[in-house]
């Protein structure tokens, strides 16, 4: 094959492969034009490799393409999945497998056509069968789509049960705030129950440690071990709803993280948490919004794009979240792509919004792709809740009018998943999601990623997003409860998880111990404003109110999944990290008064609790019942096992 033949096929070839992964790769949300042509471009760099050789042609540079640029990554791609292979360090060796792969190909083109074909043929016969080995492999420990289930127990007794999360809950927060007279619910829990430090398994991630809580059970049993395996698809283990619910028991569940994607379970309700898929699909990473701005100010840390004017108006153009496209075709995932798309370093398909703001004195009149009607939106004031399709899914999202002068600068939010028409179903067991607020507003699972504070222009808007999202999950918890309340079938169990918290403090701890961090200047707009402390009164508010509506009757558990540690945070950002101890109280039938601070760990939340309750415990769980909590209940003999 001539040289310029031997190019023309290799980049056809190329195109062809590109063509192909947008078609099955699961999800399609990367742009045709983008796959195309550096599968193109990669064919081409190919082709010119085999004339370097001077052996390949043809038939080496479709060896390669086939294993480098197909078998390879659809064969780590459900490696990295299972977090066989993860981080940076995994996509390095993702890339040299690929390479490696790759090379093969032409070698074994080189092998054939100097007579070596039995040779190419043993190599070909030997890295096929690895990939589909290491593809198996994977498979085998990826999440999938399956349940547990939990057997029901002999007299399992159904008591009102309330757990209330408050993620990231810390006694270094906690203790000066009741010694100066706030917290009053947790202060009453302390009062008449008992309480102490809750140790969380590593890693400390909010799903994998909710979901020890929850389970009882470690990560390697329950199934979600760190951020790659971190929905309920991999959970292997039943929750504490779906033991009650193997017990006739009905629950309420909001915002439990790990909970995503939520299935049927008999007689309850769920709203799942977070992580949900972001843009890419595999995403699990922070959406911060967007910056428009109509003068020349790109300094933040939000993406910013300009605003074009349009006479007396201006234009920006928003990319919202398309869903994935579905259809009968059947779908591979692909490694690197899906390492590319997580990092945000390849652009990731959307539907282009159009919005356009006109100057109104000191207000702006706000238009564009969406269902309502236009908004006017006071300088320094969000806009109400918008919805705009997002593909065959609807999207919801706010406008911040930041300056409203000569020069317009807006906020836009992140898009979320709509109630009514959501790309990734959050809600089990409910009849409507459209009432869930007394407001009207929308409920967000997952709301503004908090690395948004980096930047200063739209630092002061994160506590808000972040606050306001918290509160539409606590009130639909409150109509949930209220509406079996009224039909005279009150939840047995109500589950329900404050994550403000922990968003706040990884972003403000700056605020809230500034001497920890000398030199770090806070965002205008931000300074003196401790808003950790702001979104810990307002957990405890949130579980005032709860407990109110339950009754005081009720078996209350408040724990939280990890505490807070500034070495485990980003200095240069005023921020916090992670660390093991976070907390625990507990209060009502059968836990005696115990004003000793004592320690339990994350695994032992839910045998306590069934002790608490006279229920049995699982024969097999990682957890231990601590007798200390209750001690005047008799332990129940432990006849089932959890699966």
């Amino acid at each position: 094959m001539s040289p310029p033949r031997l190019l023309s096929f290799a980049t056809a070839l190329g195109a062809a492969v590109g063509v192909m992964w947008w078609a099955l790769y699961d999800p399609r949300a990367l742009p045709l034009g983008l796959l195309l042509g550096v599968h193109a471009l990669a064919g081409l760099v190919l082709g010119g490799l085999a004339l370097a050789l001077r052996a390949p042609g043809a038939l080496g540079v479709t060896a390669a393409v086939v294993l480098g640029l197909i078998i390879a990554p659809a064969s780590f791609a459900p490696a990295q999945q299972a977090g066989l292979i993860g981080g940076k360090t995994g996509f390095v060796a993702i890339v040299l497998g690929c390479g490696a792969l790759t090379l093969a190909g032409l070698g074994i083109g080189a092998l054939v056509n100097v007579g070596r074909r039995g040779v190419a043929f043993a190599l070909a016969a030997l890295y096929v069968p690895l990939g589909l080995g290491l593809h198996q492999l994977g498979v085998a420990r990826a999440p999938v789509s399956r349940f547990p289930t939990a057997m029901t127990a002999p007299s399992f007794p159904r008591p009102r049960t309330l757990v209330y999360g408050i993620d990231g809950a810390d006694f270094r927060v906690i203790d000066p705030m009741i010694a100066r007279g706030e917290l009053p619910n947790l202060k009453a829990l302390i009062d008449r129950g008992a309480h102490g430090e809750l140790i969380a398994p590593e890693p400390l991630a909010s799903p994998v440690v909710w979901t020890t809580i929850f389970t009882g059970q470690l990560p390697k049993t329950h199934g979600l071990t760190d951020w790659l395996v971190s929905d309920a698809r991999s959970r292997v283990v039943p929750t504490l709803w779906e033991i009650f619910s193997a017990n006739d028991a009905r629950s309420v569940v909001v915002n439990v993280p790990g909970s995503w994607p939520p299935h049927a379970v008999p007689g309850a309700q769920v709203l799942a948490g977070f992580p949900l898929p972001g843009l890419g699909g595999a995403d699990k990473g922070h959406l911060t919004g967007l910056f428009l701005t109509s003068g020349d100010d790109t300094s933040g840390a939000v993406t910013t794009r300009a605003l074009e004017p349009q006479g007396d108006a201006w234009t920006g153009v928003v990319k919202v979240a398309a869903p994935e496209l579905g259809g009968a075709v059947p779908t591979l995932t692909h490694a690197v792509l899906d390492a590319l798309a997580r990092e945000h370093l390849i652009p990731v398909a959307g539907v282009e919004l159009a919005l356009t703001f006109r100057r109104e004195g000191d207000a702006l009149h706000i238009s564009g792709a969406f269902d309502e009607s236009p908004v006017i939106v006071q300088a320094g004031d969000w806009s109400p809740w918008l919805t705009t399709r997002a593909g065959d899914a609807d999207a919801v999202f706010r406008v911040h009018a930041t300056e409203v002068t000569e020069t317009v600068r807006v906020f836009v939010s992140p898009t979320f998943a709509s109630p009514t028409k959501p790309r990734h179903p959050f809600a089990v067991g409910l009849s409507d999601t459209r009432a869930l607020t007394p407001g009207g507003d929308p409920y967000i699972v997952e709301g503004l990623g908090w690395t948004a504070h980096r930047d200063p222009r739209v630092a002061p808007r994160v506590p808000e997003m972040v606050l306001d999202v918290q509160q539409t999950q606590l009130d639909a918890a409150r109509t949930l409860v209220q509406g079996q309340l009224d039909a005279g079938l009150p939840p047995h169990l109500t589950a329900v998880v404050f994550t403000a918290t922990d968003r706040l403090q990884h972003s403000f701890w700056h605020l809230h111990e500034p001497s920890a961090y000398p030199g770090f200047t806070a965002a205008p707009g931000t300074e003196g404003q401790d808003v950790i402390e702001r979104a810990y009164r307002e957990a405890d508010a949130g579980l005032g109110e709860l407990l109110a509506q339950l009754g005081p009757e009720t078996l209350v558990f408040v724990v939280s999944d990890h505490g807070a540690d500034i070495a485990d945070g980003k200095v240069e950002h005023g921020e916090a990290g992670h660390r093991a101890q976070g907390v625990w109280f507990a209060a009502g039938p059968g836990v005696s008064p115990n004003t000793t601070r004592q320690t339990m760990n994350a695994e032992d939340v839910v045998p306590t609790l069934l002790r608490c309750v006279g229920a049995p415990g699982a024969q097999d769980f990682d957890g231990k019942a601590r007798e200390f909590v209750c001690p005047g209940v008799s332990a129940r003999r432990r006849p089932f096992r959890r699966t």
